[in-house]
């Protein structure tokens, strides 16, 4: 008759059988060139380790964790829209504060995570642009405004009240 700690271990293995993965070289090696480390998980399955030692996932076969390893990876960065009304080939920093952000914002190239956002500075720096060239500034008349305004200024600083 079976001892009590024998009976334990036969019901354990019906319930959970313990299928241990061996990680040899040969199954090491596709791993490691893909830049991970393989190790196997008690009680059975793989786990994957990145390079930095982080666990990046917990697997129950090889052919498992080998399909998440071979996955293609997401691309770094983030999808933005720029609103330029200009045609241009790249970004450069000579064109900083000619848009709408020069006005509101202050000096640096503006991006939008929404497309609609970037077609609305578009729709807005091209409606000033139009409007600068049907009705471009008289500098005469520029310059009478501004001195009728630094007059107003000038004579609001000295009353007193």
């Amino acid at each position: 008759m079976a001892g009590r700690g024998e009976l334990v271990k036969k019901i354990g293995q019906a319930i959970a059988p313990e299928d241990v993965i061996k990680v040899t070289d040969d199954v090491r090696a596709p791993f490691q060139k893909l830049g991970f480390d393989p190790r196997p998980r008690e009680g059975g399955g793989i786990d994957l380790f990145d390079q930095a030692g982080e666990q990046v996932g917990t697997y129950t076969s090889v052919e498992e964790a080998l399909a998440f390893a071979n996955k293609p990876k997401a691309e770094a960065g983030i999808k933005a829209y720029h609103g330029s009304p200009y045609k241009f080939e790249e970004f450069k920093t000579e064109a900083i504060g000619t848009g709408e952000g020069a006005q509101v914002y202050g000096h640096g190239l503006y991006f939008a995570e929404e497309p609609d956002v970037a077609r609305g500075y578009r729709k807005d720096v091209t409606a000033q642009r139009a409007a600068d060239e049907i009705l471009p500034i008289n500098p005469e008349a520029e310059a009478e405004l501004n001195r009728v305004l630094n007059f107003a200024d000038t004579a609001l600083a000295n009353v007193r009240v």
